[in-house]
């Protein structure tokens, strides 16, 4: 079940109230691995990242009290799935789910669309373990386990920044700002 809460803030008090709980039983994971909210103006959307065995990927849309879901699996068993996001700048709607040996693109546009498998060998010479990636000024970061950065601009790979670590340890985890991307990992 996920639940969203308000946060309403009183001088130096804050409080949390109970606005809605989210929940479905297209899948047999007990875990969310990620939710993330998209950033529609008209559509209110979420997306959850059910954990293993079956990796639902469950996009929950709602228009004021209609409210919808779309579930659709994404990897039964085997590699493990570590992130999902939703391009914050428009048009919206792009989602990214990244794991190891494991991308893919989708569009929110007309239900849930799968528009790209994956990063082929020719886009990415290195390591196909993606553990984080992060979404700044429109394109897309994608960091592996061996240190590398892959730039992705309209859903191509442009390749690797040669500024990144590429040093053998893993990026764990990468957060952008309007002039900087910030990466953390091993070490």
């Amino acid at each position: 079940m996920i639940t969203i809460y308000a946060i309403q803030r009183t001088h130096d008090e804050v409080q949390l109230r109970r606005r809605v709980s989210l929940t479905t039983s297209e899948h047999t994971s007990k875990d969310f691995i990620c939710v993330c909210f998209g950033n529609e103006s008209k559509t209110k959307s979420l997306v959850s990242l059910g954990g293993p065995p079956d990796y639902y990927l469950i996009h929950w849309s709602w228009i004021g009290d209609r409210g919808k879901i779309e579930a659709f699996q994404i990897l039964r068993g085997g590699n493990a799935i570590y992130e999902v996001t939703i391009n914050p700048m428009p048009p919206h709607g792009d989602v990214v789910v990244t794991g190891n040996n494991t991308f893919k693109y989708y569009n929110l546009g007309n239900g849930l669309q799968q528009l790209k498998q994956e990063i082929t060998a020719k886009e990415n010479q290195g390591s196909t373990h993606y553990t984080t990636h992060v979404w700044a000024c429109g394109k897309l970061y994608v960091c592996t386990n061996q240190g590398e950065i892959l730039l992705l601009d309209c859903k191509s790979c442009k390749g690797r920044i040669e500024c990144s670590p590429n040093d053998g340890q893993a990026i764990e985890h990468a957060v952008s700002s309007n002039k900087y991307l910030i990466t953390g990992g091993e070490k």
